[in-house]
């Protein structure tokens, strides 16, 4: 084997192991009766506690302000989350909170998949956890600077200009 088709070979199995990963965070989702996106802003909520707003989310999670947008009105309509003013940030930067009844969700459906990720890396040496973070930011540097040309052609259509 030539060392190109062995490097196909070898991003093959990382994109099937990438989507594999992805795919358990997509079927637990499902079970819970919610979409992805909605699903995963409530990740980023009980994640670490920090203050999320709509523009944090998409900016973080790199979603379209529309998508997130949908997902929080959706949370907010099942009754999981509240938007917020917080009087230190600007009146049009509100806040996502969850409520009494997106905590109970969270504890059912969201924090066993933030536990097994924490404990997956408790698993790795402190080593081995930044080689990983390491090469996927490598990996993902690599990619962008590489589609530079595609992702600020996208930027433009979705914008308008």
């Amino acid at each position: 084997m030539n060392d190109m088709n062995k490097i196909i070979e070898q991003r093959i199995i990382y994109t099937h192991l990438y989507n594999q990963y992805e795919g358990i965070y997509q079927k637990i989702a499902q079970n819970a009766g919610m979409a992805e996106i909605p699903y995963r802003v409530l990740y980023a909520l009980c994640e670490d506690g920090k203050k999320w707003s709509q523009i944090d989310i998409c900016r973080e999670w790199n979603y379209a302000k529309q998508s997130v947008n949908t997902a929080i009105s959706k949370l907010v309509k099942q009754g999981y989350v509240v938007l917020m003013q917080d009087k230190s940030m600007p009146r049009n930067h509100k806040i996502i909170v969850l409520t009494e009844q997106g905590q109970e969700f969270c504890n059912r459906w969201v924090r066993p998949v933030i536990d097994a990720d924490n404990q997956a890396f408790a698993a790795m040496s402190e080593q081995e956890r930044k080689m990983c973070i390491a090469i996927r930011k490598k990996h993902y540097e690599f990619v962008k600077n590489s589609l530079k040309d595609l992702l600020e052609l996208s930027e433009e259509e979705n914008t308008g200009e």
